[in-house]
């Protein structure tokens, strides 16, 4: 498999206050490194671009993450572990 998938992105919702969204934190600038052609966006919930993006995609816990492109969309809600993130993001290379 090579790491190749254009216009997939990651969407990370959190919050500064959030302390299961830090526990992740570590694990995503790994996978971002990793899926260096994957679009990772961070987005803080309570910023004005956040409120738009949790009314758009309907979200109401955090963590949360989307992991999208134009073919298909994953959510996982709340704080995982490295080994099933890698497994939804490895979907999106097939």
């Amino acid at each position: 498999k090579t790491l190749t998938m254009p216009n997939t992105k990651v969407l990370k919702f959190s919050a500064a206050w959030c302390q299961h969204c830090h526990k992740i934190d570590p694990i995503f600038k790994e996978l971002e490194n990793k899926f260096t052609t994957f679009n990772f966006v961070n987005i803080d919930i309570d910023s004005e671009e956040g409120q738009k993006l949790i009314a758009k995609y309907g979200i109401r816990n955090i963590p949360l993450v989307i992991i999208e492109n134009d073919d298909k969309t994953v959510r996982i809600a709340g704080s995982k572990t490295k080994i099933e993130y890698l497994n939804a993001l490895n979907e999106f290379l097939e």
